[in-house]
């Protein structure tokens, strides 16, 4: 007779979680014995695989399975702000699934914590669980600047986007490396419940631009973005709100209803 897993004395599960280092691995062994997640060592809780993700980001991405990341983060040694190291190798898909809207290029994962896998994923539960960490960062950026907030509104993820938003150390006007900040990303994506909730936030900057030399939205507010993408509810949406300059004008001299007439 074959032993189940059940049936292997503690002991020799122990010996064998013991050599177990990748994290791909680890991840498949916390998902059958998740109270083993507290004796990982700092080796294990660190170790990043080819495409930088550490145990921490793989259980961050887990949806549907928080119990193995609380047990987690019961552990000294996992760092929750930890980041994932850059790779040649990257299989994250971290890339927005439609590349060709403007301002869709470029937005990187590589270099993020946790709390920003489980924010671009829309993993609302591994976000409350990270935030509730007395130790997280809650606006921390990754490699090309984009927080927590940035990925949550560009991919439309509005509960994620609030409970963020209501955090006091979350800044809601955080620029990435290309100076587009959460509204900006949003708006360029159509996000309309996540720009109207972004516009509930008392410190919303309404009328900020992308630079001219470092963006595919050059001098872009975000009126200006969601006209160049024929977003139609964003514009309305921003247009209902005092203190919106209706007619920016971008780096070719174009205003947000020329950008619209094309539509």
């Amino acid at each position: 007779k074959i032993a189940t897993f059940s049936e292997v004395p503690p002991e020799i599960i122990y010996l064998i979680l013991g050599h177990v280092l990748d994290p791909h691995d680890l991840l498949s062994f916390l998902l059958v014995f998740p109270h083993l997640a507290p004796h990982l060592s700092p080796a294990q809780t660190t170790a990043a695989c080819d495409d930088g993700q550490t145990i921490l980001h793989l259980l961050a991405r887990q949806e549907g399975n928080p119990r193995s990341l609380a047990t987690l983060l019961t552990n000294p040694t996992a760092d929750p702000n930890i980041h994932a190291p850059r790779r040649k190798r990257s299989s994250l898909g971290w890339y927005p699934a439609n590349s060709t809207e403007m301002g869709s290029e470029k937005l990187s994962w590589h270099g993020s914590t946790p709390l920003s896998v489980a924010a671009y994923h829309g993993n609302l539960a591994a976000v409350k669980l990270l935030l509730a960490h007395p130790a997280t960062i809650a606006d921390s950026p990754g490699d090309s600047k984009n927080t927590p907030l940035s990925l949550a509104a560009h991919r439309g993820h509005l509960p994620i986007v609030s409970l963020l938003l209501a955090h006091p150390d979350v800044d809601p006007n955080h620029p990435d490396n290309n100076d587009r900040t959460p509204l900006i990303l949003a708006a360029s994506q159509g996000r309309s419940a996540v720009v109207a909730a972004l516009l509930t936030h008392p410190d919303i900057a309404l009328n900020l631009r992308t630079p001219e030399s470092r963006s595919s939205l050059p001098r872009s507010t975000p009126l200006s973005a969601a006209a160049t993408n024929g977003h139609a509810a964003v514009v309305a949406l921003l247009l209902a709100r005092d203190g919106v300059e209706t007619n920016p004008t971008n780096v070719y001299a174009f205003t947000p209803l020329w950008e619209a007439a094309r539509y």
